[in-house]
């Protein structure tokens, strides 16, 4: 009887042995699977990130033009206005001066 507890418990140990290097290969798999898995996402989230970056910055230089483009209409309309004026009050100026020479009163 003794040795048979012995052979069954001796088994068991076999069995357990065996369970526990099944677990740790299954787990060594497990681990490099994801290792592998989280590699791949990490350089696939890099490159939606760059991509992303990308996007954003085209996104912005078009902003920038279009703004720089309409601040550059204003500018332009402001300053066509201020020569306006400017060549509207010359022009007083020089029929004066035009008025005066042409009638002796220099």
């Amino acid at each position: 009887m003794t040795e048979e507890i012995i052979k069954a418990i001796k088994e068991a140990e076999e069995k357990a042995s065996a369970c526990k290097a099944s677990a740790l290969q299954k787990a060594e798999e497990i681990v490099r699977t994801a290792e592998a898995t989280a590699t791949q996402k990490e350089l696939s989230s890099a490159d939606v990130c760059k991509a992303y970056a990308n996007s954003q910055m085209k996104s912005a230089q078009a902003e920038a033009e279009e703004n720089y483009q309409t601040a550059l209409s204003l500018a332009q309309t402001e300053a066509k206005k201020s020569a306006k004026e400017i060549l509207k009050n010359a022009d007083m100026f020089v029929s004066e001066i035009v008025g005066r020479i042409t009638n002796g009163n220099c």
